[in-house]
Parts: C-alpha cells; sequence; structure tokens
C-alpha cells in the first residue's frame, strides 16, 4: 500500500520535533569535548532542507543542535565514572539481595 507525498508530510511533520529533541539530549549527554566546535548552523539548516525537509524543520533541529552544544548539561569523565560506580553498586545489592 503506498501512501501520498501529503501523509508523508504529515508523518514527517509529526516525527522531525521528536527526532530534534532526541539528538539535542543525545549531544548533551557527550562529553564537552566532543562537541566543543563552532556550527555553522546556515550550512546544517541547507543540508537539512536539501534532504527534503521544511525550512522550519531545519531551522527547529538546527536551533535544537545549538542550544545543546551551547546549554547542555554535559558529561565529565569524573562524573561519568562516579554515575558508573554507583550502578555498580545498586546493580551488586540487587543481584545479591
Amino acid at each position: 500500500m503506498s501512501r501520498s507525498k501529503v501523509e508523508y508530510r504529515a508523518l514527517s511533520n509529526a516525527i522531525w520535533p521528536m527526532v530534534a529533541r532526541s539528538f539535542a539530549i543525545f549531544l548533551a549527554s557527550l562529553p564537552w569535548s566532543f562537541i566543543s566546535f563552532i556550527f555553522d548552523t546556515h550550512a546544517i539548516a541547507r543540508a537539512l532542507t536539501a534532504a527534503d525537509l521544511t525550512d522550519a524543520q531545519a531551522d527547529a533541529i538546527t536551533d535544537a543542535v545549538r542550544q545543546a552544544a551551547e546549554h547542555g548539561e554535559h558529561v565529565t569523565p569524573e562524573r561519568l565514572r562516579a554515575e558508573l560506580a554507583a550502578l555498580e553498586t545498586r546493580l551488586i545489592k540487587w543481584m545479591v539481595g
């Protein structure tokens, strides 16, 4: 069964905001050293519109990525080690009972 272009556009409009939020959350979870570079937001938006996204979708995704890079809660190696140690402790307590 094939879908019309209108149905695909409606589906795309519903999915892309979720994708943008998920990607922003993912970027925020990366160590700062991985994302401490300058974004060419215009180039990102052009690439997204070239991939058949609307201008509004491309702008929303670009803005979400920029905000995540600038204001996200970044994971440091020390914080990651502490979280993993706490998780290990909880898992051992759960396994032992």
